[in-house]
């Protein structure tokens, strides 16, 4: 109760094998590894720090939850290009556990050269592949070698 009225929203963050009973009301996260929480946070945060015309509705974000008792995996790809980056995120993919949810929210990563083209081809790529809507927010920069792409999905133990 303490901690629902210091903020709107309380992230709880557990690892897989942990045996926390999750309470309701809470936007609670199970990751399978430090590494994988550390960059989904760090690279969503960058995104809403440098924003781009096509952002993440912020609003929106917070009143979002996903559903309880999910695990939330980060699956990732990397490439020189944005279909290079699609191609690796789709091989990444574990298609004997699919996801629960109804959304997922997706980061694109890129260089400045980045166009509006390239964010519509990723999202719809990844919508007919994979069957699912991303919440996608991206991040620029000239200092960015390649293009990321990054999906936090959740799935049932």
């Amino acid at each position: 109760e303490l901690l629902q009225s210091l903020g709107s929203n309380v992230h709880i963050h557990l690892y897989e094998n942990c045996e926390t009973k999750l309470q309701p009301g809470f936007r609670t996260y199970h990751w399978r590894s430090e590494k994988d929480l550390t960059e989904f946070w760090a690279s969503l945060y960058l995104s809403r720090e440098i924003g781009w015309p096509l952002d993440l509705d912020w609003e929106g974000y917070c009143m979002w939850q996903p559903r309880i008792s999910c695990i939330a995996t980060v699956i990732s790809g990397w490439g020189s290009t944005p279909r290079d980056a699609l191609d690796a995120l789709l091989a990444s993919v574990d298609a004997t556990n699919p996801t629960d949810s109804e959304v997922e929210i997706l980061i694109i990563e890129g260089r400045m050269d980045t166009c509006l083209g390239d964010y519509v081809d990723i999202v719809r790529a990844l919508e007919r592949n994979l069957e699912l809507e991303c919440i996608t927010t991206i991040w620029v920069s000239p200092n960015y070698s390649g293009f990321g792409l990054k999906l936090l999905t959740f799935r049932h133990p």
